[in-house]
């Protein structure tokens, strides 16, 4: 059974302005699955999934928008 985490779960913003990356790391550096409900998220750069994790997100399928060009 895998083990699913919300950027919420790690008081994540989800507002789609502030910078949601430090949870999804969080989350993904804990040994969980990030799994993303309906809402919007913003990434100041690029998350590094690693192996034997995955991201997930809604059937509503959530937003997630860049805050950099540096992407």
């Amino acid at each position: 059974m895998y083990d699913f985490k919300t950027p919420q779960d790690y008081f994540a913003p989800c507002d789609g302005v502030n910078d949601d990356k430090p949870a999804f790391d969080a989350v993904l550096a804990a040994g969980d699955n990030l799994y993303l409900p309906t809402g919007s998220y913003a990434l100041s750069a690029p998350v590094i999934v690693p192996p034997g994790r995955s991201i997930v997100g809604s059937d509503n399928r959530p937003s997630i928008k860049a805050l950099s060009d540096n992407f």
